[in-house]
């Protein structure tokens, strides 16, 4: 395919739920983007805050689409989205994030130098708090070879055919990004990076807020059948490191017990530390951060426990019904 020569029109698109307040930035930094966008379309997924009202009041140099669908999942939103994109290029965005004004430049120059089908950009977690700081170290993957954190769907730009013939996002509420990404990767697509697209994504800001998201995303892995990606790994640690702990407790070393357990955290932590070097503005090797990050991994450890829990007591008590039934 030819390499094309004028910047293509691109529409953005915008799930969005519950982002009262996060919808201001994220739209400021759509207004000052350098390339402007054909038309910005977002998916208001049912809200039940002041989003849809903040929307309405929203004015801007470009076109703006405002789509209420009822409650859908974030992969639903943008398939929605997507399907009334008037372009052939989109591009999606995420509420919770803000763009940086050459973020849709860099993806639509990407795509336009290289031919591409798809093109990834990147994401940095705000780092504004020692508590976001940790929460970074202990979840926020470190930069890879193409400059990018890994694949990242709420940075990045796709042709639509290439989109439907991937099918779109599946319904789940959580890891439809990877099953999506997953099944991309079967197809011919071309892929292509910009690492300048640089989207700032805002981290849980507390310990409650991160057990409720990880809670979630628990249960909808699950849902989507991706325990063998995430549970089984967290659960074959524990097994390992509770058993020798069990052992040297049932032969009076409790003292030991807790070494293992300890060594096994700090382990956790001091490796993420070495990996993320470099990655984020702030010394991850410094005792205070790899204290807080093993402390963030105790807590998604605990809502990946309890959101399995919850799964599991939905599956029985759904059998149960169907049996009654």
């Amino acid at each position: 395919m030819p390499i094309e020569s004028e910047p293509q029109a691109i529409s953005v698109v915008v799930p969005l739920f519950n982002e009262e307040r996060t919808i201001d930035s994220l739209f400021a930094s759509l207004v000052v983007q350098t390339l402007r966008p054909r038309e910005v379309i977002f998916v208001d997924a049912g809200s039940t805050d002041r989003t849809a009202g903040i929307l309405e009041a929203f004015r801007a140099p470009f076109p703006l689409r405002i789509l209420r669908r009822g409650r859908l999942n974030p992969g639903e939103a943008r398939n929605e989205g997507t399907r009334e994109a008037s372009t052939d290029w989109v591009a999606f965005a995420d509420g919770g994030t803000e763009l940086v004004p050459s973020w849709l430049f860099e993806l639509e120059r990407s795509a336009r130098t290289t031919g591409a089908d798809v093109v990834f950009g990147t994401h940095d977690p705000t780092c504004d708090t020692f508590f976001r700081r940790c929460a970074a170290l202990a979840y926020v993957p470190a930069r890879g070879s193409q400059g990018i954190r890994g694949p990242f769907v709420g940075s990045m730009a796709i042709r639509r055919g290439v989109f439907w013939k991937v099918g779109g996002f599946p319904e789940y509420r959580a890891a439809e990004d990877l099953i999506f990404l997953e099944n991309l990767a079967r197809t011919d697509a071309r892929v292509a990076y910009a690492p300048n697209a640089l989207a700032l994504w805002q981290t849980a800001p507390s310990a409650d807020t991160t057990f409720r998201r990880f809670l979630a995303y628990s249960e909808a892995n699950l849902w989507a059948g991706r325990a063998r990606f995430w549970h089984l790994g967290v659960a074959r640690q524990y097994a390992v490191v509770g058993s020798v702990a069990f052992a040297f407790a049932v032969a009076g070393q409790a003292a030991l017990a807790g070494v293992v357990v300890l060594t096994w955290m700090a382990a956790r932590t001091l490796r993420a530390g070495l990996a993320k070097r470099g990655s984020f503005p702030f010394d991850t090797l410094g005792p205070g951060y790899l204290s807080g990050a093993a402390g963030v991994l105790v807590i998604i450890d605990a809502a990946t426990a309890c959101g399995a829990l919850r799964w599991a007591w939905k599956r029985i008590s759904s059998r149960s019904r169907g049996d009654r039934g």
